[in-house]
C-alpha cells in the first residue's frame, strides 16, 4: 500500500504518532510526488487501485498498469484483501 500526500500532511502524521503506525502496518507514505512519474512499472507492479482521477486516467498509458478507480475505503479494502470486489 502506497499512500501519497504532501510533506506537510506526512509531518503532521508523524507529530501525531500516526506515521509509525502506518509504516508498521506495511504501508509506505510517499510525499510530494505522483505515482505516475515514479518508475512503478520497473518495480514490477501490474495493478493499481486509486481514488485519484488523474492517476486513474494516466496510469494505463504512462505506466502500463491495470487500474481500478474508487473511494479511499474501497482502495484500502483492495490493498488489505488483494481483491477488488464489484
Amino acid at each position: 500500500l502506497w499512500i501519497t500526500t504532501s510533506s506537510e500532511v506526512k509531518e503532521m502524521a508523524k507529530r501525531k504518532g500516526l506515521l509509525g503506525e502506518i509504516e508498521r502496518s506495511g504501508a509506505d507514505i510517499v510525499a510530494d510526488t505522483c505515482m505516475i512519474v515514479a518508475p512503478i512499472e520497473k518495480l514490477g507492479f501490474r495493478n493499481m487501485a486509486t481514488n485519484a482521477g488523474k492517476a486513474a486516467f494516466y496510469a494505463p498509458s504512462h505506466c502500463g498498469l491495470n487500474v481500478r478507480f474508487g473511494s479511499l475505503e474501497k482502495c484500502i479494502e483492495a490493498a488489505v484483501t488483494g481483491r477488488w470486489e464489484w
